[in-house]
């Protein structure tokens, strides 16, 4: 696998496009499954090869300005010391991950 060169900003899905040598475009619908989009096999694989080659993590506050979504649960928690509540909280951050979103607590 090579090695990402050192560099000052993230890999954009540019630079995965780049590398795989497909659009921007292709990159979002594979990132996003896009059911209504068919992507070769092929193609599926150079675009996911690309991202883990550059380490490429997905920038979720340029998702949620594209799509006018946080993808955000706000949990305000009366009493942290309750032993109920640390366990709500994990039961809901395990949910969340799984869906791709974000848990934000405040106390």
């Amino acid at each position: 696998m090579a090695q990402r060169e050192s560099r000052s900003r993230r890999p954009t899905q540019y630079d995965v496009a780049r590398l795989a040598g497909v659009s921007q475009t292709t990159v979002s619908h594979i990132l996003n499954n896009n059911a209504w989009i068919s992507v070769p096999e092929e193609t599926r694989q150079r675009v996911l090869t690309a991202i883990q080659e550059l380490d490429y993590i997905p920038d979720r506050n340029a998702r949620s300005r594209h799509t006018q979504k946080t993808y955000t649960i706000a949990a305000i928690i009366p009493d942290i010391t309750n032993p109920f509540y640390p366990l709500f909280l994990c039961g809901m951050q395990n949910v969340a991950e799984q869906y791709d979103l974000v848990i934000r607590e405040s106390v």
